[in-house]
């Protein structure tokens, strides 16, 4: 028998990598947006949505957004951004703001099956973690998004805490993702391990701040089970000008029976 060719072997590899991607995935980007004031310190959410509707998601965790706040013309951006990606908002408040609220947003592809928010532990910055329930991957996904304290010490620790037991303590799998504040292998990223979270890592350099050359890994995605989804796709996105964040994209399957 003759040897394949190389050029057998690399259709053959086409070929399988062109099935694999025919499988359901479900699309989830974390994004701190800024409050929408990027790079160049224009306020643009019209950018920003073209910017996350380009990705094809399924939903979409938003932190630092404006709701109604003075320093943002006083515009309920969670339910801008609905508008203009076509998505349903779940907005979650962290704190009374500037004549407003600011805090968390989902933006879900389809109308959430439930929903839920709760205050994390006082510390600076009143902070908070939300959850949308969704059809997926032919059953159902908790969707989490979180921002965590910026302060280093035991503050973060306590708000992870609560965070992850809250989360994990829900029925079924939870993706959570967002602006943790905090560098993989560290206190709060360790926790977060010893209670069952998967922490994948990214492909690609996966450092996310600053948005120009970005330096630091904090925005990261976790799976509870650890093994209740396979990661297909998890990696920076490109955009460096519209917030002082990268956005991070995570595609996720169910894994191989």
């Amino acid at each position: 028998m003759k040897p394949l060719s190389f050029k057998y072997l690399y259709l053959a590899a086409l070929l399988t990598l062109t099935t694999a991607r025919g499988e359901e995935t479900f699309r989830l980007i974390s994004y701190n947006i800024h409050h929408g004031e990027g790079m160049d310190g224009r306020l643009d959410l019209a950018r920003i949505a073209g910017f996350l509707k380009a990705q094809q998601p399924d939903a979409v965790a938003l932190q630092e957004v404006d709701r109604k706040c003075q320093r943002t013309g006083k515009v309920d951006q969670a339910a801008e951004l609905a508008a203009l990606t076509g998505m349903t908002a779940t907005f979650q408040k962290a704190m009374d703001y500037g004549g407003g609220e600011y805090g968390l947003c989902l933006l879900t592809k389809n109308p959430p099956l439930a929903t839920g928010g709760f205050p994390l532990p006082p510390a600076g910055e009143p902070r908070a973690g939300q959850w949308v329930k969704v059809a997926a991957l032919g059953g159902t996904l908790t969707v989490a998004n979180t921002h965590l304290d910026v302060s280093t010490g035991p503050a973060r620790l306590t708000e992870a805490r609560l965070l992850s037991l809250a989360l994990k303590d829900l029925p079924g799998t939870v993706l959570l993702t967002g602006d943790f504040n905090a560098v993989r292998g560290d206190g709060v990223m360790s926790l977060f391990a010893s209670h069952g979270w998967a922490l994948p890592l990214k492909q690609g350099n996966p450092a996310t701040v600053p948005s120009v050359n970005p330096m630091r890994e904090i925005d990261f995605a976790l799976i509870h089970p650890a093994a209740a989804l396979r990661v297909v796709t998890h990696r920076v996105l490109e955009e460096s000008l519209f917030s002082d964040h990268r956005a991070v994209l995570v595609e996720v399957t169910l894994p191989a029976p």
